[in-house]
């Protein structure tokens, strides 16, 4: 699945850093184990320690996305909804 490559790629380093410096506290990737759509529902999340740690954590995500706009372009389209769900 293209998302799950993206991530392995591209944001695992981004979270194990954030993880290393204590910015987050855990991460990770849920899925729907059963869809009636080409992709199902993924959730990707996160824990921080306090609010303020959310900055750090947008940042980090923002730069990683500005820096290379075919990623971004890529990001969007998996996160973006494509048909109808019920």
């Amino acid at each position: 699945m293209p998302n799950i490559e993206l991530n392995k790629k591209v944001f695992v380093p981004v979270l194990e850093k954030l993880l290393a410096d204590g910015s987050i506290t855990s991460y990770g990737e849920l899925h729907e184990d059963s869809h009636q759509d080409k992709l199902g529902l993924v959730f990707d999340y996160i824990t921080v320690p306090g609010a303020a740690s959310m900055d750090k954590v947008n940042k980090a995500f923002d730069d990683a996305l500005d820096s290379n706009p075919a990623l971004r372009d890529a990001f969007r389209a998996l996160t973006e909804p494509d048909g109808h769900r019920d």
